[in-house]
């Protein structure tokens, strides 16, 4: 079981980022033991101080990530992006964004450094990142991994079961499961999320809507990922992870989604992961005595 973070690039340690999901950015909670990523890329422009989103479809991508930021969010990125029109842009490149970078970007290649950094300091640690591709192609991705040296600690085996244990994983040195929530097309070590793994629902508004029932993947994906928190927009409310993120209403949930869905969530993905109990709950459960039964010649 990995503890994983939701918008994982939105830390709110960083400068100028707007309604951020996290405690604090990706270098910190790789130190503090997150080891999921759900990250956002999109194309994007410096532009002064700012950086620009560059939108494929300028009207259905106003409407689609207005339900991702809410209507004050959809604003204050109409606001910037006027002002920005009216200065040169820098050169185009992948960034890490929720809906409008103009809200809080950070560039990919350097965060993708850090990880690597990360990795050659920890050799015995296997991290997950699943990126939404927001527009951004496969090849860019690819581009990306290589330019930032994370490349070289990517997973290119089968991504299905059964899947090779984290020691084979380790001694191997490929400690990178990354998959895609759009388009992996092309590039054989990134992956279509839902064909490797299923997910629970993770538009909730209040505690008492949590659902373990199976979203995207169906029930096809050997592995499993539980979206724990709660939806406010445009600002994501450390107060309700308070409240989710506590050891009672953690386990509870984490219990009954292995009662329901008959395997444990290998990704426990929150808001603000500081807040509450995330990690020591994890640790806890993963240090559990296993009961492990002789297979039958058809699981083979």
């Amino acid at each position: 079981m990995f503890p994983s973070t939701h918008n994982s690039m939105g830390g709110a340690d960083l400068p100028g980022w707007m309604f951020p999901n996290q405690s604090a950015d990706i270098p910190h909670q790789l130190e503090d033991g997150i080891r999921g990523f759900l990250i956002d890329v999109h194309y994007g422009v410096p532009v002064g101080d700012k950086v620009e989103t560059r939108l494929q479809d300028e009207s259905g991508a106003m409407a689609q990530y207005e339900s991702a930021v809410g209507k004050e969010g959809m604003e204050a990125a109409v606001r910037i992006r006027d002002r920005l029109s009216k200065e040169k842009p820098g050169p185009q490149d992948v960034y890490l964004c929720h809906g409008f970078c103009e809200l809080g970007a950070e560039r990919l290649i350097p965060v993708l450094r850090q990880m690597r950094d990360f990795l050659v300091t920890n050799p015995g640690e296997v991290l997950m990142i699943c990126i939404q591709d927001e527009g951004v192609t496969p090849q860019d991705v690819d581009r990306c991994f290589h330019e930032s040296g994370l490349i070289d600690f990517v997973y290119r085996g089968p991504a299905h079961a059964p899947w090779p244990t984290l020691r084979e994983m380790v001694e191997s040195d490929q400690r990178v499961l990354v998959t895609a929530e759009h388009h992996s097309e092309g590039v054989d070590w990134y992956h279509p999320a839902f064909e490797v793994m299923q997910e629970t629902p993770y538009e909730f508004h209040d505690p008492s809507q949590f659902s373990n029932q199976p979203n995207r993947g169906g029930t096809s994906g050997s592995l499993y990922l539980l979206n724990h928190w709660i939806e406010t927009v445009p600002a994501p409310k450390p107060s309700n992870a308070e409240i989710v993120n506590s050891r009672d209403a953690l386990l509870t949930r984490i219990r009954g989604f292995e009662r329901e869905r008959g395997h444990i969530p290998n990704f426990v993905a929150v808001d603000f992961y500081k807040v509450g109990d995330l990690i020591p709950v994890v640790r806890e459960l993963n240090e559990r005595p296993v009961i492990v039964t002789a297979r039958s010649p058809a699981d083979h």
